[in-house]
């Protein structure tokens, strides 16, 4: 099969196109994918360069290994071509896989096939197009996940997105919107301030301009006491923000890491949680062994297909080919892209 492969630490570049990369075989257990759409995460930059992932990346501690495998990927949407025996996946299902190992722990989706522990394979009933369905598994799930089951938000409440025009943090926007809440986001470049307004954003800030986040944001009218809820994406390296933007008895849950730092040296709750503000994590790979994802699944997918959730708004790239996977990296890297990378195979 065809398969992108990693063939050392670095840059896009040491992303290589083998034409006869062996096709893995059937397992008890496992579906066999055959790969129709990936959707691109900013962790597999983490893993191309060689940087160390954190156990919760993993479903769980024996899983965890600081080698990636030669083949990147963490998620992508295809159709079962072999079922392992399972009683619930058929051979010809239309199947989603994300963050369970793949790309990670064994061989991931950067090629024509890859085999998933079938416990972790979501069936979805749906003609949405790959090029749509590719950016949902993920993201959509991620912003999902960190919204309703680990922020629990509820209409009118409000909520700041750090890291707005990340593709979770586009998600989220849109998410949270559909629910009624009140929403703020955050992005670093001026020039993607609209295109966040056009997702739902009443109020987009400058991070790391000349005034403080939390300054920006109460200067808005629906904002002035702060807001209920923070979905940190940015990094727990930005904690302080976060509360800062918070209102008395408001809830921050770090999701993300996008610049990197996994912990603080020098951080100590007793004094950085101030009294009533409440501190949470959504971790996606450990969430999988929840049995109650499946419905959430889908209901996005059912959502999407109802047109309540536009997911081609929170598509920054869609790409033809497992070549076009490099390109990805380079957009992705360089920062240039808001929202999802989508590569759509042949």
């Amino acid at each position: 099969m065809k398969a992108i492969v990693r063939t050392q630490p670095g840059p896009p570049s040491v992303l290589r196109l083998d034409p006869s990369y062996p096709k893995p075989a059937p397992k008890a257990g496992h579906i066999i994918i055959r790969v129709n759409a990936i959707g691109l995460n900013r962790a597999e930059l983490r893993s191309r360069n060689g940087d160390p992932p954190a156990k919760p990346e993993f479903t769980s501690d024996d899983l965890y290994t600081e080698t990636p495998p030669a083949i990147l990927g963490e998620e992508c949407v295809g159709i079962a071509d072999d079922n392992g025996g399972s009683e619930v996946i058929r051979k010809g299902d239309t199947v989603a896989a994300y963050f369970c190992g793949i790309g990670k722990a064994f061989d991931g989706a950067y090629a024509e096939y890859t085999r998933v522990p079938a416990r972790y394979v979501f069936t979805l009933s749906t003609t949405l197009p790959w090029g749509l369905l590719g950016a949902i598994p993920s993201t959509f799930m991620t912003a999902y996940g960190s919204l309703f089951r680990a922020l629990h938000i509820r209409p009118h409440d409000s909520v700041l997105v750090h890291g707005g025009t990340s593709s979770v943090g586009t998600a989220a926007i849109m998410l949270a919107k559909l629910e009624g809440c009140k929403v703020a986001a955050t992005t670093r470049q001026k020039s993607k301030v609209d295109s966040l307004r056009q997702i739902g954003a009443k109020a987009v800030l400058i991070d790391g301009g000349d005034e403080s986040l939390s300054k920006q944001l109460k200067a808005h009218e629906t904002f002035k006491d702060g807001v209920d809820h923070v979905l940190e994406l940015v990094g727990p390296d930005r904690i302080a923000d976060a509360w800062a933007c918070a209102k008395p008895f408001a809830t921050v849950c770090i999701t993300g890491v996008l610049t990197k730092v996994w912990a603080l040296d020098k951080w100590s709750p007793a004094e950085g949680i101030e009294t009533g503000k409440k501190l949470t994590t959504y971790q996606s790979a450990r969430d999988l062994n929840s049995e109650s994802l499946g419905e959430g699944m889908a209901k996005l997918v059912k959502d999407v297909e109802d047109g309540k959730i536009d997911v081609k708004g929170g598509i920054g790239l869609t790409l033809n080919g497992l070549e076009s996977i490099i390109k990805g990296h380079e957009e992705m890297e360089a920062d240039r892209v808001t929202g999802k990378i989508v590569i759509v195979l042949d």
